[in-house]
C-alpha cells in the first residue's frame, strides 16, 4: 500500500519509545482524551490552538479545508480551545473571551460532540456546517470552568494539541505528521495537505518543513480604524524591516536570517510525531515557541543525519493581521500604540568606513604627524554628497590645534573652542561628526531598490531576497 512508505512503519528504537511516552504522559496526565479514535488511513493532523476566536475564523479555515484534494479520511484536524484558570470574575473583557470559547465549543462540526444546533448561524454558513462533516475535525476543550491549563500561554496550548496528536499517532503504529497552523490561517492551494504528505514520503531522511506565510490585513472590527491608512504604514514598517536586515548583512552582522529558508513560523510548522516529541515539543512560552521548535528539530536532525525541508516560497498558507494580542509579538500590539505616519528613517546603509575606523583614523593621524595633511582630512571630513562637513578655514586652525593625542576627551582649552565652533559640541564630537557624514535616510522604496543591487554583487545576495519574499511576500 502506498501509504507504508509514507508512514514509516519502522521500530523505534526502546529509549525513543520511553522518551516519546514520557512526553505523551507528561501532557496528558490526568487529561480527558478524544473517544474516537484516529481512522487509520490518516496520515496528517492538523492542530490549531484557538483562543479569543470568532466562529467565522473556524469556518473560514474550514472553507479552505473543504476545497483540499487530499482524501478527508488521511487527515485529521483538531482544535484546542483554550484559556488559563485565573481568576477574573469581575473582568469583562475575560468574560467574553470565555464567551467566544463557548461559541466555537458548541458549533455542530464536531466528531466528537453531540450538537446540532444551527440557529446562530446564517444560511450559508449553515450550509458550509453540513459540507464540515466530511471533515475529521475534533475539538479539545481546554477552556471551560475546570478544563482550563494553568497559566495558559501558546506554547502550551501547542504541547497539549501535540501531545495528543502523538499518542494517536502512536496508537496508530505510524510516526505521522502533524501540522501546526492557527485558527486564523486558509489553506489557499487544493493541493496543500497534498503536497506535505508527497514531499515527506520522497524525503524519507526528512522530518520537518518550514513552511511559507502569506500575511493578509484582516482586521476582526475596523469601525474605529481607518484600514488604508494602516495597510500604508505596514508597508512602510514592511520596508524598514527589509531595509534593515540587508543593511545588517552587508555589514557581515547578519547570520540567522541568511538561513531563514528553515525558520519556522507559527501559522505553518510541519513535523513528524515522534521526533516533535523526542525534542520536547514546544517551549511553554507566549513567544518564539515557533522559532524554538524549528531550531530544536534541526539540532535533532543535524545529530541524527536528518534534514529540514525549507519550502517558504513553494508551499505557503495565508494567515491574517488582526487585533490579536495572545502573544508578545503579536500585531494587535502594534494596533495599540499611536504610531505616526510619517517618513521612518534608517542609518546611513552604505557608509565607507565604520564609526570606529573613522575615529581610529583621527586618532592616527594626530599620532603619526599627519593632522597636516590636508586631502586626507577632507576625506575623513567629507559627506556622502562629497560636501565637506567643516570650513575650509578649520581644516588649516587643526593642524595648529590637534597636537594633543587626547584630542577624543577634548581637554585642551584650545581644542574645545575649535570643536565648538566648528562641530557644536565638545564631548563626543567624533560621534557627531560622522553623524553628519553619513546622516540617517528615509526608509523608502527607493533606498530599498539600491540595496537589491547593492546587494545582489554578493553570491549570497539574491538567496537572502528570495527569503525576504518568503518571510514578508513579493514586494510591489
Amino acid at each position: 500500500m502506498e501509504s507504508e512508505n509514507f508512514i514509516q512503519h519502522t521500530e523505534q528504537p526502546k529509549k525513543d519509545l520511553e522518551k516519546i511516552n514520557e512526553f505523551i504522559d507528561n501532557r496528558l496526565k490526568n487529561e480527558k482524551l478524544l473517544s474516537i479514535p484516529q481512522k487509520h488511513d490518516c496520515e496528517i493532523v492538523v492542530a490549531v490552538p484557538v483562543y479569543n476566536e470568532d466562529t467565522r475564523r473556524i469556518l473560514e479555515q474550514v472553507k479552505s479545508l473543504l476545497t483540499q484534494t487530499y482524501a478527508p479520511d488521511k487527515y485529521e484536524v483538531i482544535y484546542v480551545i483554550n484559556n488559563d484558570n485565573r481568576e477574573k470574575e469581575n473582568d469583562n473583557e475575560y468574560k467574553k473571551i470565555i464567551e467566544k470559547n463557548k461559541k466555537i465549543l458548541d458549533m455542530p462540526i464536531w466528531k466528537n460532540k453531540n450538537n446540532d444546533n444551527f440557529d446562530s448561524f446564517s444560511l450559508e454558513e449553515q450550509g458550509l456546517i453540513k459540507q464540515a462533516k466530511k471533515l475529521n475535525l475534533f475539538v479539545i476543550d481546554k477552556s471551560t470552568a475546570g478544563n482550563e491549563i494553568k497559566d495558559c500561554n501558546v506554547g502550551k496550548a501547542r504541547n497539549r494539541v501535540l501531545a495528543e496528536s502523538v499518542q494517536r499517532f502512536l496508537k496508530n503504529n505510524k510516526n505521522g505528521i502533524i501540522l501546526h497552523t492557527d485558527a486564523d490561517s486558509t489553506f489557499d492551494n487544493q493541493k496543500h495537505l497534498e503536497i506535505v504528505a508527497k514531499t515527506l514520503k520522497e524525503n524519507s531522511d526528512a522530518i520537518a518543513i518550514a513552511g511559507g506565510v502569506k500575511y493578509k490585513l484582516n482586521l476582526d472590527n475596523n469601525l474605529n480604524k481607518k484600514t488604508t491608512e494602516i495597510e500604508k504604514h505596514l508597508r512602510k514598517v514592511e520596508i524598514l524591516k527589509r531595509i534593515k536586515i540587508i543593511t545588517d548583512y552587508l555589514n557581515n552582522s547578519l547570520e540567522k536570517f541568511t538561513d531563514s529558508k528553515t525558520r519556522f513560523s507559527g501559522p505553518h510548522m510541519i513535523a513528524r510525531a515522534y521526533e516533535s516529541a523526542l525534542i520536547g515539543g514546544f517551549d511553554d512560552a507566549n513567544r518564539a515557541e515557533d522559532v524554538n521548535f524549528g531550531k530544536s528539530l534541526e539540532n535533532y536532525a543535524t545529530k541524527n543525519g536528518k534534514q529540514i525541508l525549507g519550502m517558504r516560497e513553494s508551499l505557503v498558507i495565508s494567515t491574517s493581521l488582526r487585533e490579536s494580542t495572545r502573544t508578545e509579538s503579536s500585531f494587535g500590539h502594534f494596533l495599540k500604540d499611536d504610531f505616526s505616519y510619517k517618513e521612518t528613517v534608517v542609518d546611513y546603509p552604505f557608509p565607507h568606513i565604520s564609526k570606529n575606523e573613522f575615529e581610529e583614523k583621527i586618532i592616527s593621524y594626530v599620532k603619526n604627524g599627519e593632522i597636516k595633511n590636508h586631502e586626507k582630512l577632507k576625506d575623513l571630513f567629507t559627506d556622502a554628497d562629497n560636501k565637506l562637513l567643516i570650513k575650509n578655514s578649520a581644516l588649516v586652525e587643526i593642524e595648529n590645534i590637534l597636537q594633543d593625542n587626547d584630542i577624543k576627551n577634548a581637554h585642551n582649552p584650545l581644542v574645545a573652542k575649535w570643536l565648538m565652533d566648528n562641530i557644536g559640541v565638545i564631548e563626543d564630537w567624533i560621534s557627531v561628526l560622522y553623524k553628519k557624514k553619513y546622516p540617517k535616510i528615509v526608509a523608502n522604496k527607493d533606498l530599498y531598490n539600491k540595496l537589491v543591487i547593492e546587494i545582489s554583487k554578493n553570491p549570497n545576495g539574491l538567496e537572502l531576497i528570495k527569503n525576504l519574499d518568503a518571510s514578508f511576500g513579493e514586494i510591489e
